[in-house]
């Protein structure tokens, strides 16, 4: 009965955002005179790399290499595949990386954002890619990510349960993802029935620690709807991903504005907060009785950018790496 009624209070939150469209932002006023550093904070800028010197990336970041299954702690900052104005991709370094860890070739199995770290797997095989993406779309994948919200839950766990659908935002009508409640007796009274298109999407989170305006969440989705995390976190929870500028706002896709707390314990200038990157890793991946009757398991420590800014910003990080 707590889980339901935890639950039901995840889903109520979500109903209840569309009410809320049209409030201000309550951000408060940040204090201007405080120092800047943000070197800790921020990874490698890949854009500054070569081709090779990403391959030689890559080839670093290897975490498991056998039973034809490769995983990587994908980088930050690198596209899974290309697009209009991307320079470099992992799928286009597919062929380099296969050679330097002597193999015919490395199949894709699934994707993570851009700014998404952490584990990432291929098939060195046709067959054991098509497994691997079977055992994606059956959920029989266990995912674990490690999350630094803008804010703190009032549930310190939970489970959300609201479809996902593409959606505009903003005056520009700029593509982002949104959150469509089931429309029924109760959500009828704050919105409206919707022609789109949408798509069943769950998400297990609970609070690790917090201090401050800020909270390292971990969270399971059940499912994979792009940017799925990123979208029920701002929609449902109202603690958007640290560093997510495209999902900070309800109504708007603008920089994101840091309370004022969080500044002065990082020691940085508003302006600069903008130049944080996006906290969210992939941390542990399991898939049971997948290898034979073997469970495969892989694990990912989180990146030095994102232990750090824990630690400046006294946020509990002692079991952070901790397997699952």
């Amino acid at each position: 009965n707590d889980e339901k009624s935890g639950t039901a209070m995840i889903e109520n939150a979500a109903y209840k955002y569309f009410s809320d469209l049209q409030e201000k932002s309550l951000a408060p006023k940040i204090d201007a005179t405080s120092k800047v550093d943000l070197s800790k904070f921020v990874p490698k800028n890949v854009n500054k790399l070569t081709e090779e010197e990403v391959v030689d990336e890559l080839v670093e970041s290897i975490l498991y290499n056998k039973d034809d299954i490769l995983a990587i702690n994908k980088i930050y900052g690198i596209p899974s595949q290309g697009g209009e104005g991307v320079r470099l991709n992992i799928a286009d370094l597919l062929p380099k990386l296969a050679e330097r860890i002597h193999c015919d070739k490395l199949h894709m199995v699934h994707r993570l954002d851009k700014e998404t770290t952490g584990i990432m797997l291929f098939g060195k095989t046709e067959e054991m890619a098509s497994k691997l993406r079977k055992a994606f779309k059956d959920r029989k994948v266990k995912k674990t990510y490690l999350v630094i919200a803008k804010g703190i839950p009032s549930l310190k766990e939970g489970i959300i349960k609201v479809p996902i659908a593409e959606g505009e935002v903003g005056k520009d009508k700029r593509k982002r993802m949104t959150c469509i409640p089931v429309y029924n007796s109760d959500t009828k009274h704050v919105m409206h029935k919707t022609k789109k298109k949408t798509v069943p999407a769950v998400t297990h989170y609970k609070v690790v620690a917090n201090s401050h305006s800020c909270a390292l969440l971990e969270v399971s989705p059940e499912t994979g709807v792009k940017h799925q995390i990123r979208t029920h976190l701002l929609h449902v929870l109202n603690t958007p991903v640290l560093g997510d500028h495209k999902y900070s706002y309800l109504t708007e896709i603008k920089p994101q504005i840091l309370p004022s707390d969080v500044i002065r314990q990082l020691g940085i200038r508003q302006s600069k907060a903008r130049n944080l990157p996006m906290y969210l890793h992939s941390k542990n991946l399991i898939i049971p009785e997948f290898l034979d009757g073997r469970t495969f398991s892989v694990h990912c420590s989180v990146p030095r950018a994102f232990r750090s800014f824990l630690k400046k910003a006294k946020i509990s990080h002692r079991n952070v790496d901790e397997r699952i």
